[in-house]
C-alpha cells in the first residue's frame, strides 16, 4: 500500500518544494544568484526502474546512472522506456524525470537577476513533454523556451506541455496564469488552457487541462462495495474501464475503496465509506468516482485499509477515514469523513498507509510512523501505539517506504531493503520468523529500485528488471511456481523488462516496459484478471489493457492506469489550399459516447463539427491539425497531423 508513482509522459515537476527550476536554479527575484547552478552540485537520489543514463559534461559518452551520483552544470540525463530518475538540487528542490525524457542541465539556467527567467524544456524522445510548475514569484515572467516555440508565462501553478510538433500548451492549475507570444498576452482562467503554435499568438483559452497528460483507470476483481468504480457491485474477472477517470496520474487501493489523483491535483475516490474513507463528508458507499472535498493541490496519495493519506507540494500531509489506532496521526482516535491536516510533520516526500498504521519519508531521508504498534511496525523499539508521528530508529538515506499489514519496508539509496514489525511468515526477509521492533536488513538484496509491502509478504524490483518476493506464498503470490513461503527473498518468474510491482495480501501485479500487465497469486474474485478464478503461482499476462503506465493491488481487487486514449485522423485529402478529413478513429470504449468534435486547423481557426470536414487555408504552408472529441468522461485529443498545402 505504498505511494504510487505517476507517469506524465515527460518531465514531471510536481513534488515538495516543487521547482529547482524556480528556486535557486532559475533566478526568481532580485536577490537570486544566477550562478548557483554552476557553484552547487546536484544529486540523482534514485533510479526507480528501467534504464537511466548520464553523460558527464564534455565526455560524449552515456553511462548507466548509479544511485547517489553527483551531477554538475553541463551534465545530461536521459531515461529510456520505463526509466525514472529523481534529481535533488542543493536547496532541496526536486525534479522527477519519467521515461522517454532527456534533459541537459545547462538548459536550466538564469539569464540574470533582473531579466526574464528561462525554463528550457528538455528534448522530447517520443511522447509529449509535460511539466507541472509552481512559480515561486508569480509576478515575474518566465520564458518557456523549446526547440521550436517560445512563450512567456507568469502565474501560480500551471501545466506546460510541449508537443512533438513544437507547439506549447499552458494550462491554469491554480491561481492566476497568463501566457505571452508574439507580443500578445492572454489570461488563462483556472481549469482552462491556451495553445501557442510556432510563430503565432496564444490561442483563445479552452476548457480543460492539457490533453495527453495522465491516463484512465482499469479495475478488476472483488466489487462488493463498488471498489471497481464502474457503477456496479458485481465482481469482474477481466479489466473494466472506469468512466470519468481521464487525466489520472496515480491511484491506490485500500481494503474496499480506491483513491485516484488527477493531473490537476484533485483527488477522487470510490467504494466503501463506512469509516468516511471517501472523504466527502458522508458515510454512503459510492460505486462511481466522487471528489474528495476540502483538499489543497495534491501531488501524491496512499490508501490504507480504512484510512487515507494525501501529500501536498510543500510537504504537508492530509488524512481522513478510520482513526481507531491513531493512524491519522492527529493525536486522537476519532475518525474523520473529511480531510484534516496532520500537524507537526513537514518536508515530507513520500507517504504510505498500512492496515492500522502509516509511514512518511522526509526530505532528509528519515522515516516517521504512527498508529498501531502491536508488532513493532512503527520501528521505534517499542510495541506502544502512537497517535502522533515517531521517528523510526536507525534509518537514514531512505528513498522509499511501504506499509504492510503489521510490518513496514524501507528502501535505502544504496539499493538495500530494510524491514521491521511482524515476521510470522518471514516477511522481514532476514532468514527467520522472529518479529523485530527495529529495522533489520533483508538478506541478499542489492540494487533494488522499488518496494511493495503486502499483508504478510513483499515484492522488490531490481535495477535489472528482476522481481524478488518473500513471506507468505500460500497461493503463489511470490510468483516462483510454488506455494512454499520463504523467509529470504527469492526470484519471481517474471518476464524481462519489468518496471513496476505491487502486492496486496494474496495476489501480485507487475508492469512491463511495453505497457503490458502481468498478475499472479490468489484469484478467488478474479483479481488476477485473466477471466478465471483459478489461482496462478506464475505470472500471466492480462488481455484488454494496452499502454499501461502503473499498477496497484488492493485487497482482492486490482488497478491499472493506461495512457490517455487518442483519436486517429483519417488520411487528409489535399486539393490546392483545401484539405478534407473524412473521419476519425475513436477508442473502442468511447465511440458511442462522443458528443462533439472540435477541429484546430493550425492557422488560428478552430471549428466545431462532425465529418467530413473541409478547410481552406488563405496561403500555402505547413500546418498542424488537431481534433478534440468530448465525451462524458472529458476530452480525447488526436496527435497533431502535419499538413502541407501550396
Amino acid at each position: 500500500m505504498s505511494l504510487t508513482k505517476s507517469k506524465l509522459f515527460g518531465i514531471i515537476l510536481a513534488i515538495p518544494m516543487i521547482m529547482a527550476l524556480l528556486s535557486g536554479v532559475i533566478a526568481c527575484g532580485s536577490s537570486a544568484d544566477p550562478n548557483k547552478i554552476a557553484n552547487n552540485p546536484l544529486t540523482v537520489l534514485s533510479t526507480t526502474g528501467g534504464i537511466v543514463s548520464v553523460q558527464k559534461s564534455g565526455s560524449g559518452n552515456w553511462v548507466s546512472a548509479r544511485e547517489g551520483l553527483t551531477l554538475a552544470k553541463g551534465d545530461k540525463i536521459k531515461t529510456d522506456a520505463g526509466g525514472k530518475a529523481v534529481i535533488t538540487f542543493f536547496d532541496g528542490s526536486v525534479i522527477e524525470l519519467n521515461d522517454n525524457t532527456a534533459v541537459s542541465l545547462d538548459e536550466l539556467t538564469a539569464k540574470s537577476a533582473s531579466s526574464p527567467k528561462t525554463i528550457k524544456i528538455g528534448q522530447t524522445i517520443g511522447e509529449t513533454t509535460s511539466t507541472v510548475v509552481k512559480l515561486v514569484d508569480p509576478a515575474s515572467k518566465y520564458e518557456i523556451n523549446t526547440p521550436s516555440a517560445v512563450a512567456g508565462v507568469r502565474g501560480t501553478i500551471m501545466q506546460v506541455a510541449v508537443a512533438a510538433n513544437g507547439s506549447t500548451s499552458v494550462a491554469n492549475v491554480e491561481g492566476s496564469v497568463s501566457v505571452t507570444a508574439q507580443g500578445k498576452e492572454v489570461n488563462v482562467p483556472p481549469g482552462q488552457h491556451s495553445v501557442v503554435q510556432q510563430g503565432q499568438a496564444p490561442a483563445a483559452p479552452e476548457p480543460g487541462l492539457i490533453m495527453g497528460v495522465g491516463g484512465t483507470i482499469w479495475s478488476w476483481g472483488y466489487n462488493n462495495n463498488g471498489q471497481l468504480g464502474n457503477g456496479a457491485t458485481n465482481d469482474s474477472h477481466t479489466p473494466v474501464n472506469i468512466t470519468g477517470t481521464d487525466g489520472i496520474i496515480a491511484d491506490s487501493g485500500g481494503s474496499a475503496h480506491v483513491l485516484a489523483l488527477k493531473a490537476d491535483g484533485t483527488v477522487w475516490t470510490w467504494g466503501a465509506n463506512n469509516n468516511g474513507q471517501l472523504g466527502n463528508g458522508t458515510a454512503a458507499n459510492s460505486n462511481k468516482p466522487v471528489q474528495v472535498t476540502g483538499l489543497p493541490n495534491i501531488v501524491a496519495i496512499s490508501a490504507g485499509y480504512f484510512h487515507n493519506l494525501a501529500l501536498t507540494h510543500d510537504g504537508n500531509i492530509w488524512v481522513w477515514g478510520d482513526n481507531s489506532h491513531g493512524q491519522l496521526g492527529n493525536g486522537a482516535t476519532t475518525g474523520s469523513n473529511v480531510p484534516v491536516q496532520l500537524n507537526g510533520l513537514t518536508d515530507v516526500t513520500s507517504i504510505s498507509g498500512g492496515y492500522y498504521h502509516s509511514l512518511a519519508l522526509k526530505s532528509d531521508g528519515t522515516v516517521w510512523a504512527w498508529g498501531m504498534n502491536d508488532h513493532g511496525q512503527l520501528g521505534n523499539g517499542t510495541t506502544t501505539e502512537s497517535r502522533t508521528p515517531v521517528r523510526v530508529t536507525g534509518l537514514s538515506g531512505i528513498t522509499a517506504v511501504s506499509a504492510g499489514d503489521w510490518h513496514s519496508l524501507a528502501l535505502k539509496s544504496d539499493g538495500s531493503v530494510w524491514s521491521w514489525g511482524s515476521n510470522s511468515d518471514g516477511q522481514l526477509g532476514n532468514g527467520n520468523t522472529t518479529e523485530s521492533h527495529n529495522p533489520v536488513q533483508a538478506t541478499g538484496l542489492i540494487q533494488v529500485t522499488a518496494i511493495s509491502a503486502g499483508g504478510r509478504n513483499n515484492l522488490a524490483l531490481g535495477k535489472d528488471g528482476t522481481v524478488w518476493g518473500w513471506g507468505l506464498n500460500a497461493n503463489g503470490e511470490l510468483g516462483n511456481g510454488t506455494t512454499t513461503g520463504s523467509n529470504v527473498p527469492i526470484r519471481a518468474a517474471v518476464p524481462s523488462g519489468i518496471i513496476a510491482v505491487s502486492i496486496h495480501d494474496q495476489h501480485s501485479l507487475a508492469l512491463k516496459s511495453d505497457g503490458t500487465v502481468w498478475s499472479w497469486g490468489w484469484n478467488g474474485y478474479g483479481q488476477v484478471g485473466n477471466g478465471t478464478t483459478a489461482n496462478s503461482n506464475v505470472p500471466v499476462q492480462l488481455s484488454g489493457i494496452t499502454g499501461a503506465v502503473a499498477v496497484n493491488a488492493g485487497v482482492y481487487f486490482s488497478l491499472a492506469i493506461s495512457a490517455a486514449p487518442k483519436i486517429t485522423l483519417f488520411t487528409p485529402t489535399i486539393n490546392g489550399l483545401s484539405v478534407t478529413i473524412n473521419g476519425v478513429t475513436l477508442p473502442a470504449a468511447y465511440g458511442a459516447s462522443i458528443t462533439g468534435i472540435v477541429w484546430n486547423w493550425g492557422d488560428g481557426q478552430t471549428v466545431p463539427g462532425w465529418f467530413p470536414q473541409t478547410h481552406t487555408y488563405k496561403q500555402g504552408g505547413t500546418f498542424n491539425v488537431v481534433a478534440t472529441a468530448t465525451d462524458s468522461g472529458g476530452k480525447i485529443q488526436s496527435d497533431a497531423e502535419s499538413i502541407t498545402v501550396k
